[in-house]
């Protein structure tokens, strides 16, 4: 996307390939997420070809910083960010490191985000001995996997079916429904 335009970004339909009668959605400028997400919860900002300071004024300027955490592979970015603030939540992955507390010293990031496949989330409880917040990424819709992921107690969780986890943390006694409506309707029943 980085040889693209702003304007043909911005001509690009951002949810006829989700779902049915998502079309006609369009990319939103990082500005516009912004303002959408004052007072709506937090936004995870992944970094991947930005001016580090433009970026921060951006955030700050619509009142967020509290609200964002920021991550991207570019390691230098983000020491940059850390120099810019030294109160911008920064997010290290365990896989790239050989221990937790590099993935921490590495620019001083506040979240470190496990990744399912690639790590043991048994670590997860190590981080509140550093001082961190933990993260686990997961892609699945295993409902027994959300459930381990719900007993290993982590900060903050970044999950492709979030309802399912909500389910689980919410209404434990309600995934058996669901389970029991995918079986009908995988059988045509």
């Amino acid at each position: 996307m980085i040889d693209r335009t702003l304007a043909s970004i911005k001509a690009l339909d951002a949810g006829g390939w989700f779902r049915a009668g998502c079309s006609g959605y369009r990319v939103p400028t990082l500005a516009q997420m912004l303002t959408l997400m004052r007072g709506n919860g937090g936004l995870y900002i992944e970094v991947k070809h930005a001016d580090p300071a433009q970026l921060l004024n951006l955030v700050k300027e619509n009142d967020l910083l509290e609200q964002c955490f920021f991550w991207g592979f570019d390691t230098a970015t983000l020491r940059e960010l850390r120099v810019l603030s030294p109160d911008a939540m920064l997010m290290a992955p365990r896989w790239m490191y050989s221990s937790i507390k590099e993935a921490a010293e590495a620019y001083d990031a506040q979240i470190i985000e496990f990744d399912a496949e690639k790590d043991d989330l048994f670590e997860i409880s190590l981080c509140k001995d550093l001082g961190v917040k933990s993260m686990i990424y997961s892609r699945t819709e295993d409902w027994d996997d959300l459930s381990t992921y719900l007993k290993l107690i982590p900060d903050m969780i970044n999950l492709d079916r979030p309802d399912k986890f909500k389910i689980l943390a919410s209404y434990p006694d309600v995934r058996h429904h669901f389970e029991a409506m995918t079986r009908g309707f995988n059988h045509g029943q």
